[in-house]
């Protein structure tokens, strides 16, 4: 007899408010997303980043990518994810996966006013906790 695995269970939002303000802007930003993706990161669109832009020596975990009901990108670290829940976000189980390059390439009208700096990594930019 074949037993069927136990779905993971997503965070439960009807109980968190956004606009608590003892709330550290890091687990805002976790909220913001985890709304956006509807309580599941698997909603959300992975971004891979490969060799880092700035030269770090380290590679990019990765950006996890959602829109809110205003159809605005949500983006957040992968870090933030694994800091927030201690599960690294499988790739083959998101939504889509799309890299660095054909993100900017997408988004570059929104980009041009959403990063300041040619020079900054944009993924980084419009991710930063608000």
């Amino acid at each position: 007899m074949e037993t069927k695995a136990k779905p993971k269970q997503c965070v439960k939002l009807s109980k968190i408010s956004e606009q608590q303000d003892d709330l550290p802007a890091e687990s805002k930003a976790v909220f913001k997303f985890l709304k956006a993706a509807r309580g599941n990161w698997r909603n959300a669109v992975f971004i891979e980043c490969g060799n880092c832009i700035l030269g770090h020596d380290e590679l990019c975990a990765g950006f996890l990518l959602a829109f809110d009901a205003a159809a605005k990108p949500i983006i957040i670290r992968v870090e933030q994810l694994v800091t927030a829940f201690g599960e690294v976000p499988d790739i083959d189980e998101c939504t889509a996966l799309i890299d660095r390059a054909d993100f900017e390439q997408l988004f570059a009208a929104w980009l041009k006013w959403a990063v300041d700096s040619p020079y900054d990594c944009t993924l980084l930019k419009v991710s930063e906790p608000s």
